[in-house]
């Protein structure tokens, strides 16, 4: 006998929450477009975008695109301010980084 399947297609969930812990409300995942200013060589600079829907509080998911500069490193990021997100590069190279636009994908948690 076949084992039963179960379609969870556009399933609404109020909250979901495995074992312990604080309950998930929300998940989204998506890109958003980032272009970083230029950081000049052997810094550490915060620079702010705009990420609709994030909220302070939510856990963020950050993966920048590929081609990404050598020597430009992402050390953190977060949710600011409502729709806005901070992401602490550094440069370790003695040249100034301007990286190029490109779509980071995201996922924000909320619980």
């Amino acid at each position: 006998m076949a084992a039963p399947t179960t379609n969870f297609t556009n399933v609404a969930v109020a909250s979901l929450k495995t074992g312990g812990g604080t309950s998930i409300t929300k998940i989204v995942k998506g890109t958003v477009a980032i272009d970083p200013a230029s950081i000049a060589g052997y810094t550490i600079s915060d620079l702010t975008f705009t990420l609709t829907g994030a909220v302070v509080g939510d856990a963020l998911l950050l993966n920048p695109p590929s081609g990404i500069n050598v020597g430009l490193e992402v050390l953190e990021y977060y949710v600011s301010a409502a729709d806005q997100i901070t992401i602490r590069f550094r440069n370790a190279t003695a040249d100034a980084i301007d990286q190029a636009s490109g779509n980071w994908t995201y996922c924000l948690i909320r619980s």
